[in-house]
C-alpha cells in the first residue's frame, strides 16, 4: 500500500506509507522518520511483507524524497518493540519440502542432498531479504535507529546496517538465530565485527545471549542509551536536525565514501552466506528448532557434524 500526502509544511505529516512503514517529516525539518507500526503484529515480526516494504520505503527516502529529506530514522511506534525477529511460523514454510505433485525438477536433488529448485527458490529469497537490509545501508541520506523493547534475530542486522544506534535502557537484544538452528543470514555477521570487534561478535553470535541497552552501549553497538523512550527520540531528533543542518552534499558524499571502505566485503560475504544459508535451511536442527516452536518447548540438537578432517581422535 502507497499513499503520498500533499502538505509539507510540519514535522507531523505522513508522507508516505509502506504497510507496515509509516513515513513522517517535511521539507522545513529535512528529517523523515520511518515508524514500524504493524498494526496486524503488535511484535513487529520479520516476514515477507516487512522486507518487501522496508526495500520500498528506503527506495522511497533515496529517489522520491530526495530533497526533502537529509536524514532517516527508524523507530517503532510508541509502545511497541522494535522487533521480536523472525517470523518462525513463515520459516516453517520455507523448509518444508516438495509436496507430492512437485516436478521431477522440483524434485532432483542438488549437490546439498536437497530439491534443486527448492535450494533455488530460499537462495532467492534469502538474497531478497539481505538486499533490503542493505538497502538501509546503500540509502543516500544517514538512517539513525531508535531501539525500544525487542531487538532480537533478524533485527540485529537490521540495526547494524543503519548508520549508528540509540536505544533505551529496556531494549533487549539477542543474536538469536543459533538458538533456532541458523546461521545469522541478514547482515549481522558482516557488519557486527566492525561495530563491536570481532571477539565480542563471535561471542553474541555463538552464544546467542540477550543483553540490554546498557550493554549494548558498552561494547559500542550503540551511541547511546536512555532511561526512557522520550529522551530517545527527543536526542536522536537533536542529533538529525544537526545532520540536517549541514551540507547535504558532503553528508551524503561522506556516507557513500565511508560505505565504499566496507559494504563490498559486505556483499560478497553476503552472497556466499546465501548459499550456505540455502543449503541448509532445511537441516535437523532447523527442523527441530520449529518444531520445538510449534509444541513450545525448548529445542533439542542431538545431531552435530563431524570435521573428518580433524587430528582430534
Amino acid at each position: 500500500m502507497f499513499r503520498r500526502c500533499l502538505r509539507l509544511c510540519d514535522f507531523s505529516v505522513l508522507l508516505a506509507t509502506f504497510e507496515p512503514f509509516e513515513l513522517y517529516g517535511s521539507k522545513d525539518t529535512g528529517i523523515c522518520e520511518m515508524v514500524v507500526n504493524n498494526k496486524k503484529n503488535s511484535l513487529n515480526l520479520l516476514d515477507r511483507s516487512f522486507f518487501s516494504s522496508l526495500l520500498k520505503a528506503t527506495n522511497y527516502l533515496s529517489s522520491e524524497l530526495n530533497g526533502v529529506a537529509r536524514v532517516g530514522i527508524l523507530t517503532s511506534k510508541e509502545g511497541t518493540p522494535f522487533s521480536a525477529g523472525l517470523d518462525l511460523k513463515q520459516l516453517q514454510e520455507l523448509v518444508k519440502g516438495p509436496s507430492s505433485s512437485a516436478t521431477t525438477g522440483e524434485k532432483a536433488v542438488n549437490s546439498f542432498g536437497m530439491p534443486a529448485m527448492q535450494f533455488q527458490r530460499q537462495h532467492a529469497e534469502i538474497r531478497l531479504f539481505q538486499s533490503s537490509v542493505s538497502s538501509l545501508a546503500r540509502c543516500s541520506i544517514p538512517i539513525i535507529c531508535a531501539i525500544d523493547g525487542y531487538c532480537i534475530g533478524g533485527a540485529t542486522s537490521i540495526i547494524t546496517a543503519c548508520d549508528f544506534r540509540y536505544a533505551t535502557e529496556k531494549a533487549f537484544f539477542s543474536v538469536k538465530e543459533a538458538q533456532v538452528g541458523l546461521a545469522a543470514d541478514l547482515g549481522v555477521l558482516q557488519r557486527l565485527p566492525r561495530i563491536v570487534g570481532e571477539g565480542r561478535a563471535r561471542e553474541l553470535v555463538y552464544t546467542a545471549r540477550s543483553f540490554n541497552g546498557t550493554e549494548a552501549k558498552e561494547m559500542g553497538l550503540v551511541e547511546e542509551v536512555f532511561e526512557s523512550r522520550e529522551k530517545m527520540i527527543e536526542a536522536v531528533r537533536k542529533s538529525a536536525t544537526l545532520i540536517a543542518s549541514n551540507s547535504p552534499l558532503a553528508v551524503q558524499g561522506s556516507k557513500l565514501l565511508m560505505n565504499r571502505q566496507t559494504e563490498p566485503d559486505v556483499e560478497r560475504g553476503l552472497e556466499y552466506t546465501a548459499s550456505w544459508s540455502a543449503g541448509n535451511v532445511a537441516c535437523d536442527d532447523v527442523l527441530e528448532a520449529a518444531a520445538a516452536f510449534a509444541k513450545k518447548s525448548p529445542p533439542l540438537f542431538e545431531n552435530y557434524v563431524v570435521n573428518t578432517s580433524s587430528t582430534l581422535k
